[in-house]
């Protein structure tokens, strides 16, 4: 069966049954009870009834986060079961990978994966992804193995870390044995810059002599050691700083534009400010490389230096970019100019994402689907991702700048990590709603308790309007409309422990108050996007899009604040793009 909700039609072929209505302000409703040999009906909602719930997930060997696994377990085992009955579909996979498996069309039941391969002192994750062929879930456990081999500590530079100088002359990590036994070990590089090996040596910290990196490379490291009987394998990149001061037209580059900001639309000099370009450029489609590696921004032209730049959206098939740019220096009262490079075949991806964003910002969400559908991805350093949960998740649709995500207002959310504020931050974001009622939440905190710490979002209580939340202090007003708006909320501590709160619309100020509470410790549970919490859940959901999301741990003002409303709601106003140069 179904149930359909909202503007409907349709007919039934041998109804038999009785009509009813019911009109009690403001309450109206009809419907219709009886049977029918055919039925076809359209409608705004549709839904199964009974509904069709996703399959659910339990591991049983070994429990979630248990501890001291035995290094000779050979499978994994876990029981899938859908209420429904539907047959099911699901892979297992494993990090680090020490087996994989997959079946189609099973029943409720206890499943195994073979595993091998398992290292002491080792945490294992494997995620299971279930579908019944409409629904499905994604789940991922973990457990760390008994301490019976050699573990390798502190390693420098640490695993994924980006920019280290060239300069670098070694490498380092710690070794531990738990039983004190001596320890052999092997440290291999690749592309090579250096290699070493050591017999017997007890803990401690060891050093390994590195030469001859490049700009913008990424190495690997493996470090291996043995106390005889267990091994440890561990597996390490990073990336070195890319070259800052430098022609192009030097270094393979073979095309160039001249981009002019227009100085009329920065309201006062800024420092280090993102600017949004974009274009589409058929130079670009023609002379580019497809993935859009080899685009460059420089300040100058000749040699001059490199500016941090993350490409968030490139189509080669029309040559359309979209893209991020620090600019050093943002004049208000002269242009100011920047460089477009392309065409260099042989260039590796000059991106410096993270670079983009200055240290104070926490959270910067596109809103782009990531490649696994299932991640928004953080650009700051920090990769607080947010996370779309199976059959909650909203979807990718046109937003204000390229891709954002579309909440349906039900049910729709995206979790990002439980990460800290100041008690001094700005919180900004793109909205344009489906619905203009009361009582919906844009991006909030909360305690473990549910308890509110932040929240944004548009409430009737009390004083109507958008609402500026911190504990248990609130200020509301504002309108919403259905068309894009650009809010901006603004915290600042004062003194005696309270906030100066401010909210601003597509570059205005509306409000500023004082709240009597500070953010404080905002750790709980995570930052979630498109809903609130209360004792009996998730509830309040907003209804439209939102696009680009930034949390910071500082105070943005006006100036900034007015020229990033500028620069995202009218890009072609701010910025102009000159004729091709040629090298």
């Amino acid at each position: 069966g179904f149930i359909a909700t909202g503007m409907q039609n349709g007919f039934a072929l041998g109804f038999w049954g009785v009509g009813f209505s019911i009109f009690i302000p403001p309450l109206y409703a009809y419907g219709l009870f009886g049977y029918a040999l055919f039925t076809s009906v359209n409608a705004e909602y549709i839904e199964p009834w009974p509904p069709n719930e996703p399959p659910e997930i339990t591991p049983l060997n070994p429990p979630d986060n248990s501890k001291n696994i035995s290094i000779s377990t050979s499978e994994l085992e876990f029981s899938l079961n859908d209420i429904n009955h539907n047959l099911m579909n699901y892979t297992v996979t494993t990090q680090p990978d020490i087996g994989t498996g997959s079946a189609t069309n099973v029943q409720n039941g206890i499943f195994t994966i073979p595993i091998s391969g398992l290292e002491g002192t080792e945490t294992y994750t494997w995620t299971i992804h279930a579908d019944d062929g409409t629904n499905h879930i994604q789940e991922t456990f973990s457990f760390e193995t008994e301490p019976v081999a050699p573990v390798v500590l502190n390693p420098e530079p640490y695993d994924n870390e980006k920019y280290v100088p060239i300069t670098t002359t070694h490498l380092k990590f710690t070794l531990k044995d738990y039983q004190g036994d001596p320890m052999d070990y092997t440290v291999e590089t690749q592309p090579d810059i250096g290699s070493d090996s050591g017999t017997n040596v007890p803990d401690g910290t060891y050093t390994v002599p590195i030469t001859n990196l490049q700009h913008l490379t990424t190495y690997t490291w493996y470090v291996n050691v043995t106390d005889g009987t267990n091994w440890k394998h561990k597996t390490y990149t990073f990336q070195t700083e890319p070259q800052m001061v430098f022609d192009p037209f030097q270094n393979g580059w073979q095309y160039r534009k001249q981009i002019t900001i227009d100085h009329t639309q920065v309201t006062a000099d800024l420092t280090n400010f993102p600017i949004l370009i974009t274009t589409t450029d058929t130079d670009l489609r023609d002379k580019a490389q497809n993935d859009g590696d080899d685009i460059l921004f420089m300040d100058d032209i000749g040699a001059a230096t490199r500016l941090y730049h993350e490409i968030e959206y490139y189509d080669s098939s029309i040559g359309e970019l979209v893209a991020w740019v620090n600019i050093t220096q943002l004049s208000s009262t002269s242009d100011t100019e920047l460089y477009i490079y392309y065409g260099n075949p042989s260039s590796d991806n000059q991106q410096t994402s993270e670079k983009v964003w200055s240290s104070d910002y926490v959270s910067v969400l596109h809103m782009n689907d990531y490649p696994d559908n299932a991640h928004i991805a953080d650009s700051t350093r920090l990769k607080n991702d947010g996370v779309k949960k199976a059959n909650n998740e909203p979807i990718q649709t046109e937003g204000k700048i390229k891709n954002a995500q579309n909440f349906d207002g039900s049910n729709d959310y995206i979790d990002t990590k439980d990460f800290d504020i100041n008690n001094d931050f700005t919180i900004s974001l793109w909205i344009k709603p489906s619905s203009t009622a009361y009582d919906q939440t844009f991006i909030g905190k909360h305690s473990p308790g549910c308890n509110n710490l932040i929240i944004l979002g548009y409430f009737e209580r009390e004083t109507k309007g958008f609402t500026f939340r911190i504990r248990d202090d609130v200020y509301r007003q504002g309108t919403i409309t259905s068309d894009w708006q650009y809010l901006v909320y603004v915290a600042k501590e004062t003194t005696g422990a309270q906030t100066q709160a401010s909210f601003y619309k597509n570059g205005i100020s509306l409000w500023t108050n004082i709240l009597t509470e500070t953010a404080g410790n905002v750790l709980g549970k995570p930052w979630t996007i498109g809903q609130d919490w209360d004792n009996t859940g998730r509830t309040d959901f907003y209804k439209g899009i939102i696009d680009e999301i930034r949390i910071s741990n500082s105070v943005k003002n006006i100036n900034w604040i007015q020229t990033e409303y500028n620069n995202q709601n009218n890009p072609n106003n701010f910025h102009s793009f000159g004729q091709e140069e040629t090298n």
